[in-house]
């Protein structure tokens, strides 16, 4: 059944109707967000306001509701064939979200092949993601944290160092073979410069040598077009070395990936 005229009134009926037919003991669990394509030449910190206006109303409805809030999960979106001519703010911003209110990030969407329309995932690819964020949802649960792969930056003339937080069981792993064509220094670039090495310094730190002294850095953020090609104009092989089977395909394994962001230095 339906109420009302707009899918907002359908959803607040439906959440009702699943609190009526649990009897009042239903207590929401996760919000999960895949949303941002179309935003792609929104300015830094739009899509962040937007995006919390949206979850400050939904908080509302599911407090009316359950009288408690689920948890934030997040997709970071915009994983689009042709990926030029645009800044791409809101997939830093999709990050800010994440951390601002206490959410569990689940993967880049990028990391999935895209399908003919240049825009979605392929329908096996669409199952990988929720696999992935079905196993990080379950460590979550177990007690085993799954940090955001956003990394901490350091610049020293030439030379960034990119910090990452990672488990103690964890360490950074280049995903050398998972395009066609290998991606130039990881998926990194700079600003104001051009990137010459990257090394890996232990576990969790990477090491950027640039023609200059650069004034920001950015992963997995390339302007593109790869129309007719399988994956994102937005590619990164930075990954880790946790992994998990797939529950929907026997055989296959879910890969840990880094999001795509860009740090102002």
């Amino acid at each position: 059944g339906t109420q009302g005229d707009t899918i907002h009134r359908n959803w607040q009926y439906l959440l009702a109707e699943m609190q009526r037919l649990g009897g009042g003991a239903v207590q929401p669990g996760y919000l999960s967000i895949n949303q941002g394509e179309a935003d792609r030449n929104m300015a830094p910190g739009a899509w962040l306001a937007q995006a919390g206006e949206w979850m400050q109303d939904r908080f509302g409805v599911y407090q009316t509701t359950f009288g408690g809030y689920p948890r934030l999960a997040v997709f970071q979106a915009g994983h689009v064939a042709n990926t030029s001519g645009s800044a791409w703010a809101c997939k830093t911003d999709m990050l800010d979200l994440c951390e601002l209110y206490g959410g569990i990030f689940l993967a880049p969407m990028h990391q999935f092949r895209v399908g003919p329309d240049g825009v979605h995932a392929l329908w096996h690819d669409h199952f990988l993601a929720a696999d992935t964020g079905a196993w990080v949802l379950a460590e979550i649960e177990a007690g085993r944290d799954m940090p955001l792969l956003r990394p901490q930056a350091q610049r020293d003339g030439n030379v960034i160092t990119l910090r990452y937080d990672l488990r103690p069981d964890e360490q950074l792993r280049r995903l050398a073979t998972k395009y066609p064509t290998p991606e130039p220094h990881w998926g990194y670039e700079v600003e104001g410069a051009t990137v010459t090495d990257v090394q890996q310094i232990g576990a969790c730190v990477h090491r950027l040598t640039c023609t200059a002294p650069p004034t920001a850095v950015r992963y997995a953020l390339q302007q593109r077009n790869m129309t007719g090609q399988d994956w994102s104009g937005h590619r990164g092989e930075v990954a880790t070395t946790l992994t998990a089977p797939s529950m929907h395909f026997p055989g296959e394994t879910l890969t840990r990936e880094a999001p795509g962001w860009r740090i102002a230095l």
